[in-house]
């Protein structure tokens, strides 16, 4: 049996929503005015936990903010692109730069993200994934707190097919790291697809079958269709 890994991104992807937007845009108006004035001077990760522990101050309990995270639905295409892919022997990880998780994680075999704990007073303490000093080494245009693709090279070398879908420019570098024979499933209307469209030698950087979609149907029709031509 060929052995298939299917990564993707979170927010935009498996989802119709920025998870860290959302919390803030429904609990705290202020502070989600607050995180646009700051999110050009502040690390993001930084920025979020920062706010995240104003929110807790100003009475958001963690239950508020569990009880909202429950609000953003996966498109049922997801989850029946989920199915499939587990249906076929596959693995799916979410490798993303959002600081939540969600439901179907029993789809889900590992969450790579920045590392989140709450505190007896219910506040929610989210750090960088690699902190500094350290750094991730990455020369493409990461995020400082976590590189896609470096997370990706460590975990592909046991699989015979890879699929990466994501939406963000983010998303470009774990896309580079797939091969002829992989399939990077890129969402049309985000910054991924601005990168790429910007430069030829962003898309001649992706050696993967480049696939493009808008809607979470277009990307499972894709994963389909991938998943029989490997059946047969």
């Amino acid at each position: 049996m060929v052995k298939i890994l299917a990564a993707f991104d979170f927010d935009f992807t498996l989802v119709d929503n920025d998870s860290d937007h959302f919390v803030f845009d429904k609990l705290s108006p202020t502070l989600r005015k607050k995180m646009s004035e700051l999110q050009s001077s502040v690390q993001w990760t930084d920025l979020m936990h920062l706010l995240l522990g104003e929110l807790n101050a100003s009475g958001v309990s963690k239950a508020d903010i569990i009880k909202l995270l429950g609000q953003i639905e996966f498109n049922p295409a997801i989850l029946t692109m989920f199915k499939a892919i587990k249906n076929a022997g596959g693995d799916i990880i979410v490798v993303s730069d959002a600081n939540t998780a969600k439901n179907a994680r029993h789809y889900v075999s590992e969450l790579v993200t920045n590392p989140g704990t709450w505190d007896d007073a219910g506040r929610l303490h989210v750090a960088r994934r690699v902190s500094p000093p350290a750094t991730h080494g990455c020369p493409s245009i990461c995020s400082l707190n976590l590189c896609k693709g470096t997370e990706m090279q460590k975990r592909m070398s046991e699989y015979d097919i890879v699929l990466y879908g994501g939406d963000g420019k983010n998303d470009y570098c774990p896309m580079t790291k797939l091969g002829e024979k992989d399939f990077a499933l890129a969402r049309r209307g985000h910054s991924l697809e601005k990168l790429i469209s910007g430069d030829d030698k962003y898309e001649k950087g992706i050696k993967a079958n480049l696939l493009w979609w808008n809607e979470a149907d277009e990307m499972l029709a894709y994963v389909e269709e991938i998943l029989a031509k490997l059946k047969n």
